[in-house]
């Protein structure tokens, strides 16, 4: 699989695009759900579009775009962490049929997830958006 490259304030990471994809497709349900990340709503359109036309290794979060502002960072850090507690529901894996229901990319077919694959690509955006 593919990777793709994000950046935020001349910081960049490179994350894997399952696991974007993943990381994505919670978000996006969480905002959904959740009046907590209602300053999201912009977020969640542009990442939905983003799964919509995925190709490999070119997902851009548009990060610089979206978290402005301290709030907003730490917003996206909230939103990070809700992600980690709601994959982690599922136990140490997500299964391939919660994640082909939650998220449709062109030519992607979820398999099994680990969830620590997802904690680790959490914790390089995690890292990417820290404060100095």
């Amino acid at each position: 699989m593919a990777h793709s490259i994000e950046t935020y304030k001349g910081k960049t990471t490179v994350i894997n695009d399952l696991d974007l994809l993943v990381i994505m497709g919670f978000a996006i349900e969480i905002i959904h759900q959740s009046a907590s990340f209602a300053g999201f709503r912009d977020l969640e359109t542009h990442w939905r579009r983003s799964i919509r036309q995925y190709g490999p290794g070119v997902l851009d979060l548009k990060l610089e775009q979206f978290i402005t502002t301290p709030d907003k960072t730490r917003e996206l850090r909230a939103l990070l962490s809700t992600i980690v507690e709601r994959a982690s529901q599922h136990g140490k894996t997500v299964s391939a049929q919660v994640l082909n229901e939650l998220i449709s990319a062109p030519d992607v077919v979820f398999g099994d997830l680990n969830i620590s694959y997802i904690e680790e690509a959490i914790k390089k955006l995690q890292a990417l958006v820290a404060e100095n």
